[in-house]
């Protein structure tokens, strides 16, 4: 993705989230989520990039520590801007 190349990595970023929810892995799908809405983002899907994050929220069932709620938040900003 850092070459722009952000179809694929969408690609690569949804079959790791696949498998993130198969092992039940909550952090392993936030950290799936986070790049994939930069991913949609950059691609022009606002709404599938917030949604990620919507996701990655609501995974998480509200036990996110200051880090990841501050990640979140930052990606949230780079979505809306």
């Amino acid at each position: 993705m850092r070459l722009g190349d952000h179809r694929s990595g969408i690609h690569f970023l949804e079959q790791a989230l696949a498998l993130a929810k198969e092992t039940q892995s909550v952090e392993a799908q936030v950290r799936c989520l986070v790049p994939l809405a930069l991913a949609y983002a950059t691609s022009g899907n606002r709404q599938q990039a917030l949604a990620s994050l919507s996701e990655a929220r609501m995974v998480s069932g509200g036990r996110v520590d200051r880090f990841t709620e501050c990640e979140l938040l930052k990606m949230e900003s780079l979505v809306h801007y």
